[in-house]
């Protein structure tokens, strides 16, 4: 009888013992299946438990000792952070929470938060808000930049609405002249809204499905569309190989050479003489966009990429630009992997040059230099 009082009894607590095993394993597997960091202190401050994305963010973590002890550079100040929180806890025995801009690589921006758990140990979690900080900064700056731009072509129109409702006889000439301003100022606030609204996209935009794209074609296509609304153009395509594959988007990278081009249009005394060369050299594709107009100040040149900065404003306007186009260019260059600068002299012309990797393995060399010129 005792004896099987024993058995039962050794049993009961083996099984106790293996369930308590799985139910801790799986506890843990939980915890580090967690996106947030969750970091138990003991009443010294000395780490008691850390899941997998505690140690992610602080990868120096050891338990027995406390956070600041063993941090190190960018996660320093951090450390020191959650410590001083975890301590106001002990202390007010309230939840507490913060959030601190790192040097992290990955985490930018942390949110803390700190309670206190049962025998008088704190949980600190951390959550990443980087990418919720990031969406809320580009939405304050669309509608800062919005409102911006767009106070301009409003009060032009508001103000030329309110000349005709208030005039009591209008010619005709002065009413088609009053008109065509309305309309291009409308026009100029809808491509404004139009390239904020790609800019947008474009901020939080990465290269997650590319293709082979050869640019010879594309670069064609791109020719042919620009010829078909300012036919006036002379527009050459050069090109020392006859396949220049990049790895990418094929519709961010017409739209980057659009832009090019048509800034190409824009800054040229009428027909614009425009040539693109499109080169292999040492592995890389070196795409050319020159134009033979007006040239950038050389004080302006490091600035011209920047968001609504524009060399000239007055001839800008005129044209329904804001200075968005070369933004947009650099980003999609930028999502790419690949470099964008430009060389100009003023009175002889700009060149913008994209550098991006060679993607095909083979090059065949056109001994020609070149396929196809336009005139």
């Amino acid at each position: 009888m005792i004896l099987t009082l024993l058995i039962a009894v050794t049993l009961l607590c083996i099984f106790t013992f293996f369930r308590l095993f799985f139910l801790v394993k799986e506890k843990k597997r939980m915890m580090d299946s967690l996106f947030n960091g969750v970091v138990l202190l003991d009443k010294e401050l000395s780490l008691v438990y850390a899941n997998a994305a505690a140690y992610t963010l602080f990868p120096h973590l050891s338990k027995g000792r406390t956070m600041n002890a063993v941090a190190q550079a960018p996660q320093k100040k951090l450390s020191e952070l959650s410590e001083s929180i975890a301590k106001c806890v002990l202390l007010e025995k309230k939840p507490k929470t913060d959030t601190y801009m790192t040097e992290h690589p990955k985490f930018q921006s942390v949110g803390i938060s700190a309670i206190m758990v049962r025998s008088g140990r704190v949980m600190l979690v951390f959550h990443d808000r980087t990418a919720s900080d990031r969406m809320h900064m580009m939405g304050k700056n669309f509608v800062a930049n919005a409102s911006h731009e767009l106070r301009t072509p409003i009060t032009i129109i508001r103000g030329f609405t309110e000349m005709l409702q208030d005039a009591s006889e209008v010619s005709t000439d002065m009413l088609e002249g009053v008109v065509d301003k309305i309309l291009k100022n409308c026009t100029r606030m809808s491509t404004l809204v139009k390239n904020l609204i790609t800019l947008a996209d474009l901020d939080n935009r990465v290269l997650e499905k590319g293709q082979p794209v050869d640019l010879i074609p594309l670069l064609d296509g791109c020719h042919y569309t620009l010829l078909s609304v300012h036919p006036e153009v002379q527009i050459e395509l050069l090109h020392n190989v006859s396949v220049a594959e990049v790895w990418g988007d094929p519709d961010l990278l017409e739209l980057a050479c659009m832009n090019l081009l048509e800034n190409a249009v824009k800054y040229s005394e009428c027909p614009a003489e425009i040539t693109t060369t499109i080169e292999s050299v040492e592995g890389e594709v070196h795409v050319r966009i020159s134009d033979k107009g007006k040239g950038i100040p050389q004080g302006d040149l490091p600035h011209i990429f920047e968001r609504f900065y524009t060399v000239d404003k007055t001839h800008s306007r005129r044209l329904g630009g804001a200075g968005l186009g070369l933004s947009i260019v650099q980003k999609i260059v930028s999502i790419h992997g690949c470099s964008l600068s430009a060389e100009s002299e003023e009175g002889k012309g700009t060149s913008f040059i994209i550098t991006a990797p060679l993607h095909a393995q083979e090059e065949i060399e056109t001994p020609q230099g070149h396929l196809n010129s336009y005139t």
